[in-house]
């Protein structure tokens, strides 16, 4: 009898486990590129990224497809404000930092920090 519950428990265990491990759908990735935005046109965004391999290196240009329901939130803090698409990047200049997160290599989300203002020597 004190043999039989181990086993009975190791059986269990291997079945209950088989069940949980036969979740066969792959864990989304996801990934977050940041560059500066270089242009916007046709639902293509692109943005200029650096290399982490050559950090020094110049930038490369990726484009983005942004989906018109694609959330683009536009600042920081108290001035942060969500649009939806394209109409985001309408009136951004170039160089303006851009966070573009991916789902499977689909964008799911952009965040765009505006340019500071220079601070003006008195």
């Amino acid at each position: 009898m004190r043999t039989i519950a181990p086993c009975g428990l190791a059986v269990l265990l291997v079945v209950a486990g088989g069940a949980w491990a036969d979740d066969t759908r792959p864990a989304p990735k996801i990934r977050a590129l940041s560059g500066t935005f270089d242009s916007y046109k046709d639902g293509v965004l692109t943005v200029k990224v650096t290399d982490r391999t050559q950090p020094f290196g110049p930038p490369k240009s990726q484009d983005f497809t942004i989906e018109p329901t694609t959330p683009v939130v536009l600042g920081v803090g108290a001035d942060k404000k969500t649009l939806m698409g394209g109409e985001a990047f309408k009136d951004l200049t170039k160089d303006v930092i851009v966070a573009v997160t991916l789902e499977d290599n689909k964008v799911i989300a952009v965040a765009v920090v505006p340019l500071l203002p220079a601070k003006k020597n008195k």
